[in-house]
């Protein structure tokens, strides 16, 4: 258009909100500033073939959100206070949304942002009070809502963080039979994320509770009335569930006893033996290196703890699955002697 004049080349709304969403989804560091410029660009084009939605800046508010800056909230509700001021003089298209607000909870998740977990259950209870009320309808939240809010907890909600999340888990349900929206059902997404929680805290007992949530993905997927949600997908789990639960065997929280590790050993081994002999996926170097690091964290010094580690790595090689992260597990894990055998041989 600009090396032409033909108007019928002119990018329009939906272009641009393709081009945002390809920054969005491109995990470069300068996404967020691309975004931004191309929203500005928009608006400044003061053409109605161009003009943001809602849309536009629930991209641009994710692109913001991704970078975990401890700047990202407060650019966020920048950009919501413009949506709502604009939307309040008439401009129905710019109307905040359900994804707005998950953009917004997703921006919580910063390390510079310590009361990130307490703002995004308030955005989500807020969400639900409005939905509720009547007052608005189209701000309920949806699965990906909670998600991001897991997601929150996860990274900066602290002690009770993991039993918070599973709370949410109910929520989800219970909202999803007020609404009946069969998207609100929790996915393996949303289980795995409260795998996560579980597994990066420091909560007693974790490794139990990781593998609690496996086991439910694995008997709910074996219902006969599990039925595909309305996204097309079945509560099923992936490799990300069994990894889930490896890293939380592989850093047992402080206080642990000689009991508690080994309780959490015999989880670890038996979900690295349900990988290995699966039909549908197989363990990959993130699998080793978690089971390796149990070995080290769990396990006494002694020549069983070596056979295991020897034996594991020893298949990790032979699969072509060793990485940085599985050789230092694996250096941690092994005596001495063992180490030699492995590496020096």
């Amino acid at each position: 258009f600009m090396t032409t004049g033909d108007a019928s080349t002119m990018p329009n709304t939906a272009v641009y909100n393709q081009l945002i969403r390809a920054w969005m989804k491109s995990g470069l560091k300068t996404a967020p500033r691309v975004a931004e410029d191309l929203l500005n660009e928009m608006c400044d084009a003061n053409d109605d073939n161009v003009m943001p939605n809602t849309e536009t800046y629930a991209r641009v508010m994710t692109c913001v959100a991704q970078t975990q800056d401890a700047t990202a909230p407060r650019r966020v509700q920048r950009l919501i206070d413009e949506m709502n001021t604009m939307y309040q003089t008439g401009i129905e298209t710019l109307k905040p949304t359900t994804a707005v607000y998950n953009a917004q909870i997703k921006a919580f998740g910063g390390k510079g942002v310590p009361d990130g977990a307490t703002m995004a259950m308030n955005v989500l209870h807020w969400m639900l009070a409005e939905y509720k009320s009547g007052l608005d309808r189209d701000i309920c939240p949806d699965r990906a809502t909670f998600i991001n809010v897991i997601n929150v907890l996860t990274s900066r909600g602290g002690r009770g963080a993991p039993q918070k999340a599973e709370d949410l888990l109910v929520l989800m349900q219970s909202l999803r039979e007020q609404t009946g929206d069969y998207g609100l059902t929790p996915n393996v997404r949303a289980l795995n994320a409260c795998i996560r929680c579980w597994a990066r805290s420091r909560e007693k007992g974790k490794a139990e509770k990781a593998r609690q949530l496996l086991d439910r993905i694995i008997e709910e997927g074996k219902s006969s009335d599990n039925e595909e949600d309305a996204a097309g997908e079945e509560l099923v789990p992936n490799i990300q569930s069994y990894n889930g639960v490896l890293n939380a065997c592989a850093y047992p929280s402080r206080g642990s006893t000689t009991e508690d590790k080994f309780a959490a050993f015999q989880i670890a081994a038996k979900t690295l033996n349900e990988l290995r002999s699966s039909d549908v996926y197989e363990p990959n170097h993130v699998s080793y290196g978690s089971f390796l690091r149990a070995c080290g964290n769990l396990m006494p010094p002694s020549p069983k703890r070596d056979a295991v580690v020897g034996n594991i790595f020893r298949e990790c090689r032979e699969k072509a699955k060793v990485s940085q992260f599985v050789l230092d597990a694996a250096m941690d894990a092994a005596s001495e002697g063992l180490q030699t055998k492995l590496f020096d041989g």
